[in-house]
C-alpha cells in the first residue's frame, strides 16, 4: 500500500478545462439569443399627434422602419409575404386587427402599399400607433 501513495503526484496547477467548456456553452447561448434580441429592438420615431387613442391590446403589430425593415408581431417579415400572413392571420382571427408602428420618415409610398396589402386580405379594421403630442396653447 505504500507504493501506491509514492505513485500518485501531487496536483501543482488548475485545470481550467471545465472552465473553458462552460465559458464555450456560454458563447453560443448568447451568440443564439443575440439574433432574437435584434429584432425586437427595432428603432422607429412615431409621429405626434394631439388626438389620439390607446391601441387595441389584441390586434396584429405590423412595424415599418425608414429603411424597408418590417416585422409582424417582432418576427422579422418580407413585404412579399405580408399579404399570405395577413390572410393566414385572418382565417385564425375574423375579426382581426392590424395595428400599424410606421417611423415617422417612412415615405408614403410604403405605408400605403402596407394599407393596400391590408385591403388585399381582406382586413377592415386598421389603426396607427402614434405619440401624444401636448396640445399647443393659444
Amino acid at each position: 500500500m505504500a507504493e501506491a501513495v509514492q505513485d500518485e503526484e501531487e496536483i501543482s496547477g488548475i485545470n481550467v478545462t471545465p472552465l473553458v467548456d462552460i465559458m464555450l456553452v456560454l458563447i453560443v447561448i448568447f451568440m443564439a439569443t443575440a439574433h432574437f434580441i435584434y429584432h425586437r429592438m427595432v428603432k422607429i420615431d412615431l409621429p405626434k399627434m394631439t388626438h389620439s387613442q390607446v391601441k387595441p391590446m389584441d390586434s396584429l403589430q405590423l412595424t415599418l422602419a425608414t429603411d424597408g425593415a418590417m416585422t409582424l408581431n417582432n418576427k422579422p417579415l418580407d413585404p412579399k409575404d405580408l399579404v399570405s400572413s395577413l390572410k393566414g392571420s385572418l382565417r385564425a382571427n375574423p375579426d382581426l386587427r392590424v395595428t400599424i408602428s410606421a417611423d415617422k420618415g417612412v415615405v408614403w409610398e410604403k405605408l400605403s402599399g402596407v394599407l393596400d396589402a391590408c385591403k388585399e386580405a381582406g382586413i377592415v379594421h386598421v389603426g396607427a400607433v402614434v405619440e401624444p403630442r401636448v396640445k399647443p396653447l393659444g
